[in-house]
């Protein structure tokens, strides 16, 4: 048979040369009175080692009853201290279950226990589970969370060996928050059509392909569909690259939001009507309508160049003709612009007549749509066509200027030799 002893705070008051009594409860020291009644706080685990008070104890209770029929158990019995007698000065050796006692929590008491004798082993008892728990909260405020309840293996719980309940110990459900989530901005597909291609045909069209930021829409403060970081740099390739259109304004702006493509679009081959249509013809006629004399002598602020001054000729590109037919190269791709003089025989001359083609000289210079005459004297005037020969053998005029010396400026006569001047 085994004992243990169980041991607890000793809870007494110790005076010297006087009877020891109980101290107040949940203090840890013992208070001395001396001969000159001078008072001294002093530890218990002090008191006791210096032989100054030892514990009463009360006589040990009967051993409780071994009530069970199997298994192993134990039977207990305990006695009490109440209160400490005093030693005087004799010294005598503590115990160390009364020193440990002093660093105990509760009152002293000492408690005996010894195993019960084994009649036979007890039945294995499997373990139950309990009932359900209630379903928790809502694991979250919005968007989908979980709700869990939970049961235990204690119904009875498993003993002298029993098995463990089979099976989970919780269940878990979805369920949706009562707010809605704030939701960011997501993509949809890139719409399959291009639109507002810059060409009918050729190989430079390029047209805008979009996408929405709408699946899902941004909701509740949600952010805005991301922009992919290339954005930027993508926009600023295709401004400079001239081996197709640039994009427009409102494509670039789109792009830069992430929301459009500037793509290829119509390079099939052109076929084209190799005569102009009434409706161009009208466009034309209208820009030579527009034409006036005096555009001749722009550079010179509207006034007739003088003799042997520069004269520089420009037709300019924002002409109709010019933007709508002859400068699409998907629709005359043959065409060539020229600068082209002639030299009237009579003032009935038409306006169309293509003249002579004016290459670099030393009296032209001929920059794709302007043309500078280096000097203007007698063998330079005559009229300055700019055109396109758009098939071959079909010209047409876009620009014209009549370039003349004006009378009360210079008298012109020219012999077969020489030219001679002569003021008024």
């Amino acid at each position: 048979m085994q004992t243990s002893r169980l041991l607890f705070k000793l809870e007494f008051v110790c005076k010297h040369l006087g009877m020891c009594v109980i101290k107040p409860q949940h203090s840890d020291s013992v208070v001395t009175r001396t001969i000159s009644d001078q008072k001294q706080s002093d530890s218990c685990v002090k008191v006791l080692q210096r032989g100054e008070c030892e514990p009463w104890w009360t006589n040990w209770s009967s051993w409780s009853k071994c009530t069970t029929t199997c298994g192993f158990h134990e039977k207990h019995r305990s006695r009490f201290s109440t209160g400490a007698f005093n030693c005087n000065s004799y010294k005598f050796k503590v115990k160390d279950s009364i020193l440990k006692s002093c660093a105990s929590i509760e009152r002293i008491h000492e408690v005996e226990k010894v195993s019960c004798p084994v009649s036979r082993l007890c039945s294995a008892i499997n373990g139950g589970w309990s009932q359900w728990s209630e379903f928790t909260e809502c694991s979250v405020t919005c968007g989908t969370g979980k709700r869990v309840r939970r049961r235990h293996c204690d119904h009875p719980r498993p003993q002298e060996g029993g098995l463990y309940c089979i099976g989970t110990d919780h269940q878990e459900v979805f369920c949706e928050g009562y707010l809605p989530c704030p939701r960011k901005g997501q993509w949809c597909s890139w719409s399959p059509i291009i639109q507002h291609c810059t060409r009918n045909c050729g190989p430079r069209g390029m047209g805008l392909r979009l996408r929405q930021c709408a699946c899902p829409k941004p909701s509740q403060d949600g952010e805005d569909c991301e922009i992919p970081p290339e954005t930027a740099e993508m926009a600023v390739n295709l401004l400079v690259n001239n081996s197709t259109d640039a994009p427009t304004g409102t494509a670039l702006e789109a792009i830069l939001k992430g929301e459009g493509l500037w793509e290829p679009c119509n390079r099939h081959h052109c076929s084209y009507l190799k005569t102009l249509n009434t409706e161009e013809d009208l466009l034309l006629l209208e820009d030579l309508n527009l034409q006036r004399a005096e555009d001749a002598w722009i550079s010179s602020g509207g006034l007739p160049q003088r003799i042997h001054g520069p004269l520089k000729l420009f037709c300019p590109s924002s002409r109709n003709s010019r933007k709508k037919i002859f400068d699409k190269s998907e629709r005359f791709p043959k065409s060539k612009f020229y600068w082209t003089r002639s030299i009237p025989t009579s003032s009935k001359e038409p306006y169309y007549i293509p003249g002579i083609p004016i290459v670099n000289s030393n009296l032209f210079i001929v920059e794709n749509d302007h043309l500078t005459i280096h000097s203007l004297d007698p063998s330079t005037m005559g009229i300055y066509r700019f055109g396109y020969e758009y098939e071959p053998g079909y010209f047409e005029t876009v620009c014209f200027f009549p370039v003349y010396i004006h009378q009360w400026q210079q008298v012109c006569s020219y012999n077969a030799t020489n030219l001679k001047l002569e003021s008024n």
